[in-house]
């Protein structure tokens, strides 16, 4: 399996993409570094910078419009539409959603024990 970053990313999360068999994005996947990415999902993060510093030239604008015009022809056409476009999916892993309860748990704890929601209108009840 893949990871869901591309080769020398430093992330602490990845994210990856799955599509058809003929290029439409289907969905975009969100992870753990530390997990791998589904059998044919493609890594979306990479390195561009280490140190304030590019790590290759940038390509010329030709390339980078031709990128983009192909990025959002594969996006579904229903995604596409100026208005009442629909919307494409993102998931969690179950471990990256796991890993937010468990941050989001332990920060209203943290946030009840303290008050800081009453005072700070968070919190309807303590």
């Amino acid at each position: 399996m893949k990871p869901y970053w591309r080769e020398g990313s430093d992330a602490a999360f990845g994210a990856a993409r799955r599509r058809t068999t003929d290029g439409q994005c289907l969905e975009d996947l969100l992870a753990l570094r530390e997990e791998q990415a589904p059998p044919g999902a493609d890594p979306l993060l990479e390195t561009v910078m280490e140190t304030g510093r590019l790590v290759r030239p940038l390509p010329p604008l030709r390339a980078v419009r031709a990128h983009c015009a192909q990025a959002i022809g594969a996006l579904p056409e229903a995604v596409r539409r100026l208005t009442g476009a629909a919307r494409y999916p993102v998931h969690p892993s179950d471990a990256l959603a796991e890993r937010q309860r468990t941050v989001k748990s332990g920060t209203i704890a943290a946030e009840v024990a303290t008050g800081y929601g009453r005072l700070h209108g968070d919190f309807t009840s303590a």
